[in-house]
């Protein structure tokens, strides 16, 4: 059973929506205790619900609000800590590999690099291009988010066709999903419908990793709670903040993943 379903209903939106979930690949449901989670209309935007966390307001992509536009704006002086695990950096193209709900894509926004945000869910993916469109379309010429790209694909496939093209990006990013037990840059309670969201194998970050460092021109930054183990020993810097750590990877150091086979 899909774990993601579009809820059927067209308040506030034209949208065929059979067509929208055939696109997507999900089912569409009739009520909302059909599906662990379903995409809903909220305020004339698309967000998530689940049936598993009811006490949760529904979650609204928007990058003009909130933890987003802290990220754009307010993440840019001395002390911000990705800031230092970038470093100097020549060139201003960055890929992140691991999009998820897009913070730290705007954060990356807001220091100034050209980013491709890759998600593998094409639900997110949706509520990704959906925020960036409604932002886009508010700000007009002056957004910044014109250096925003957003892309549905398996981001090892797609760091593998990069690499067939030579195209190598300046930096790629990886915030690789941990269980929920753990600490998180995320709410409990955004954190918990990730994880009803989607299934997670620690083999796919390192096999990330080691994509990632064979296509990346000048370094690879992955993001981990703070007491979080790394996902391959030997990163050359690590940059600690309070509750999260940047472990920063160059291409040609010796790493060594914590995954069998890589």
């Amino acid at each position: 059973m899909s774990r993601v379903s579009l809820l059927n209903t067209s308040a506030g939106q034209n949208q065929d929506l059979s067509s929208l979930a055939l696109e997507l690949g999900i089912p569409l449901v009739d009520d909302i205790k059909q599906s662990p989670v379903c995409l809903v209309v909220v305020d004339n935007a698309w967000g998530l619900v689940s049936r598993e966390l009811p006490d949760m307001k529904p979650l609204v992509i928007d990058f003009s609000l909130g933890e987003w536009k802290r990220r754009r704006f307010e993440l840019k002086g001395p002390g911000d800590v990705l800031s230092k695990a970038l470093g100097k950096i020549k060139g201003h193209r960055a890929v992140d590999v691991t999009a998820g709900l897009g913070r730290d894509s705007l954060h990356l926004v807001g220091l100034g690099f050209e980013v491709t945000a890759v998600e593998r869910s094409a639900v997110l993916s949706f509520l990704l291009q959906a925020a960036l469109g409604r932002a886009c379309a508010a700000e007009g010429d002056r957004s910044d988010l014109k250096s925003l790209k957003i892309i549905h694909a398996d981001a090892r496939q797609y760091l593998r066709e990069l690499y067939d093209r030579d195209e190598s990006p300046d930096v790629v990013f990886l915030d690789p999903m941990f269980p929920s037990k753990k600490k998180s840059a995320l709410s409990g309670k955004e954190a918990q419908l990730l994880q009803i969201l989607f299934s997670h194998t620690p083999e796919s970050d390192g096999e990330l990793l080691a994509q990632a460092l064979k296509v990346v021109k000048d370094r690879v930054v992955v993001k981990r709670p703070v007491q979080a183990p790394p996902v391959a020993t030997g990163a050359r810097h690590q940059y600690v903040g309070k509750s999260v750590r940047y472990d920063v990877y160059f291409p040609g150091d010796k790493v060594e993943f914590q995954v069998e086979g890589l």
